[in-house]
């Protein structure tokens, strides 16, 4: 299905579908629980799936960071295994002119929108996963601390 697409597409598949999965969560500007929740339990939750979403987080004041984490290894002896995730200023990504700083900020823009989507209508697991660290091993996808940079910086869009 679409997570499918979004989990094996490039840069622009990734940002076109996740466009689309985040209007199937909600009618008129209320959230769908049901949809909501399929989405919640096939891709946030999903340990391999999780990856797909860009982390927002301020590792100190004024300064506020992307963490895009590799692909999953596809098997025990990939590479990938071993690599880090990259992490990119949000400001630099926001402004830079390279095609490659114009794709992920794309991607993070229609991530935001999904998340967004997610949380409509109080629906409280959605929040509690983006923003929060309910579960045991669960990361935090967007920081508090963040989002409160983001809104008092006036150099991002």
């Amino acid at each position: 299905g679409i997570i499918r697409s979004i989990e094996r597409g490039d840069a622009e598949t990734r940002r076109q579908k996740t466009q689309l999965l985040s209007m199937l969560l909600t009618n008129e500007a209320h959230g769908i629980k049901r949809n909501q929740d399929i989405v919640l339990k096939l891709w946030l939750l999903d340990e391999h799936r999780s990856h797909l979403l860009f982390d927002t987080f301020a590792p100190e004041s004024g300064m506020v960071q992307l963490r895009v984490w590799p692909e999953p290894p596809t098997n025990a002896s990939s590479q990938n295994a071993k690599e880090q995730p990259r992490i990119y200023d949000l400001e630099s990504v926001t402004s830079a002119g390279t095609e490659a700083a114009k794709a992920v900020y794309a991607v993070y823009l229609a991530q935001l929108e999904l998340l967004v989507a997610l949380c409509k209508d109080c629906n409280l697991e959605a929040r509690t996963l983006v923003v929060g660290q309910r579960y045991e091993g669960q990361r935090c996808h967007v920081s508090y601390s963040a989002v409160l940079q983001c809104m008092g910086n006036e150099r991002l869009p």
